[in-house]
């Protein structure tokens, strides 16, 4: 969780700085599908940690970018609705995704094939997130509040 909070921040200010929302949402959910695949494949239980340290990183990543690109598509009167509706849908994966792999554990016996499942929808999300047109970054001022000095 030190690497996760590493992760928000980092690329939390990223995104402010540039605006390139889309583009760091998809670059969190690649490596965290990245470095997930790498923990499940490898055969070391070592290199395996270190690779779920490394997923950590990117876990909380993409939470800022994502959550700021609704904020600055809809109008005020629409975001709630919005930013609901995203909630539902994500929540609904939340809750079929233990479910698939569980099912595919049972049918397969392997849990690396359920593994490449959530890391081929985490892939299936950065490339959608990719087609997000990115807006300018806004100005300083109304980022903190104030006149740039």
């Amino acid at each position: 969780y030190v690497a996760a909070l590493v992760g928000l921040l980092v690329i939390g200010r990223l995104s402010d700085r540039s605006g390139q929302r889309g583009r760091l949402v998809a670059l969190a959910l690649f490596g965290l599908g990245l470095f997930l695949l790498a923990s499940v494949l490898v055969h070391n239980e070592i290199l395996s940690l270190a690779f779920l340290v490394g997923a950590g990183f990117f876990l909380f990543a993409p939470h800022a970018p994502f959550w700021a690109i609704p904020a600055e598509l809809f109008a005020a009167e629409q975001r709630g609705a919005a930013m609901g509706m995203i909630s539902l849908i994500g929540n609904i994966g939340a809750f079929i995704g233990p479910y698939a792999v569980g099912y595919v554990r049972q049918e397969t016996g392997s849990f690396v094939i359920g593994a490449i499942i959530l890391v081929g929808s985490l892939w299936v999300g950065a490339l959608l997130a990719t087609q997000i047109k990115d807006r300018q970054p806004p100005a300083i001022e109304r980022i903190y509040g104030m006149e740039a000095r």
